[in-house]
């Protein structure tokens, strides 16, 4: 029996799923996960998962109905524009994620344009 390859690509078929993640996930429950991590993106420059997870056990943010729920908000905080990958990793502290390769997030909390100006500015030498 020969298998049929499939019609989507993985990048849609992983957008699906974050749809429907995202379908499933309480309003009350993003809404308060996306202000922790706005105020998670004012205090830090740089931050991952880890960071955000911490911050939300700390206002009592109840777990998620899903595992994937993290990662579709996360994404939702990408888009209203709170913060960036990076591009590099970080192990993550957190027990349950066996110290694997976790994304480095940037702020883009206007708190610290400055930073990221002085920060990216090539030095000019006279």
């Amino acid at each position: 029996m020969v298998a049929q390859p499939s019609l989507f690509t993985g990048e849609q078929l992983k957008e699906a799923g974050i749809a429907r993640v995202e379908c499933n996930t309480s309003r009350q429950w993003r809404d308060a996960v996306l202000e922790v991590i706005k105020d998670v993106a004012r205090r830090n420059y740089e931050f991952t998962a880890d960071e955000i997870h911490e911050a939300t056990d700390a206002a009592g943010v109840p777990p998620a109905h899903h595992p994937n729920a993290w990662g579709a908000v996360i994404r939702h905080a990408q888009r209203l524009g709170y913060m960036s990958k990076t591009g590099m990793t970080r192990r993550s502290k957190r027990p349950n994620q066996h110290s694997t390769d976790i994304p480095l997030y940037v702020s883009n909390d206007p708190v610290h344009q400055a930073f990221t100006t002085s920060y990216t500015t090539p030095l000019r030498y006279v």
